[in-house]
């Protein structure tokens, strides 16, 4: 993810459900789950906040590598944009790299996809003619009510999440044995009975390292397993 906001409100959010990202490029480590961008600094990193016209002219200087991640995400990735104004100057440059690279590709559009998909509360005619070539454009405007778009976005997002999510993470987790099905409950008790099958020797393999990530995305506790490693350790020590 990338962002322009200087707050701490997606670490907070990712760390409290349990995917603490690495944030760029102050904290990068390899071994988060995701990364986001700070592309114009963080509160808690105030001289490195871009806030004014002579910290956007100085932006180059300073942040050539983050404009770089960027830019290859434009020509790798799909990215979607919420709540971006596209009217930021180091971003307008930042494409504008991207359409040179690009070259004759970038100016066909009926060759080429578009490097993303832009979701804008309102209707600005304008900016969707600038961008008509780059972006797909989604409008959550209904009529002249600001609040039934408000609504909207705030459907359009729950249903996202929803699409990006895994629906069998919750599979060994017995907090959500309530809302499972009898045929996901039969699975989630096999999968168990395999689990508690598993010699000691068995754990040790590399095969079974591989089954035991997956029983944990599924929802299950590494804990047991790690103590039951630690116990058998403990006795071929002694």
């Amino acid at each position: 993810m990338v962002t322009t906001n200087y707050d701490r409100l997606m670490e907070t959010a990712a760390a409290g459900a349990g995917r603490p990202l690495s944030v760029l490029p102050y904290s990068p480590s390899e071994a988060s789950r995701g990364w986001l961008l700070k592309l114009h600094g963080c509160l808690e990193h105030p001289s490195d906040i871009v806030l004014t016209r002579s910290d956007f002219l100085r932006y180059d200087d300073r942040r050539a590598a983050l404009r770089g991640i960027v830019q290859a995400m434009l020509m790798t990735r799909h990215m979607l944009f919420v709540g971006f104004s596209l009217q930021d100057d180091n971003f307008h440059r930042i494409a504008e790299d991207v359409r040179k690279a690009l070259g004759p590709v970038a100016s066909a559009p009926h060759s080429a996809s578009p490097f993303g998909t832009a979701i804008a509360m309102s209707s600005k005619t304008w900016l969707q003619r600038l961008w008509s070539h780059d972006l797909h454009w989604i409008e959550m405007e209904s009529g002249t009510d600001n609040l039934e778009a408000a609504r909207r976005f705030e459907i359009f997002l729950d249903r996202l999440s929803l699409e990006a999510t895994d629906p069998s993470g919750h599979l060994l987790d017995h907090d959500f044995e309530g809302a499972m099905s009898s045929a996901e409950l039969s699975l989630a008790q096999r999968l168990r009975a395999l689990s508690a099958a598993v010699t000691p020797d068995e754990r040790r393999t590399a095969a079974w390292q591989r089954i035991e990530q997956l029983l944990v995305d599924f929802g299950a506790s590494p804990e047991r397993s790690s103590r039951t490693d630690v116990a058998d350790r403990r006795d071929r020590i002694s």
